[in-house]
């Protein structure tokens, strides 16, 4: 089996009681993608989210679901790399 490359990456902060409402709409998502869910920032209630996908129209997809739960604007978009870049 190949090992799927998901070099497009959506990274976005979200409050904590919102991450429910991803696990929700991501249950039976089709797309092949990888979600990291990162520890959370100071005491603040929120936490990053970096959703990897393969394709860039299902990282335009991802992006429209991550919009509407953001806390902040907060978009990074990287191509190439498994790293979130400044």
């Amino acid at each position: 089996m190949a090992k799927e490359e998901y070099p497009y990456i959506r990274f976005k902060v979200l409050r904590a009681s919102s991450l429910k409402y991803l696990f929700e709409q991501l249950d039976d998502e089709p797309r092949p993608f990888q979600l990291v869910v990162h520890p959370p920032v100071a005491k603040t209630g929120t936490r990053p989210v970096t959703i990897k996908a393969s394709r860039k129209e299902d990282a335009a997809y991802f992006k429209g679901i991550l919009e509407k739960l953001s806390y902040e604007s907060l978009e990074r978009f990287t191509y190439g790399t498994d790293k979130v870049k400044q």
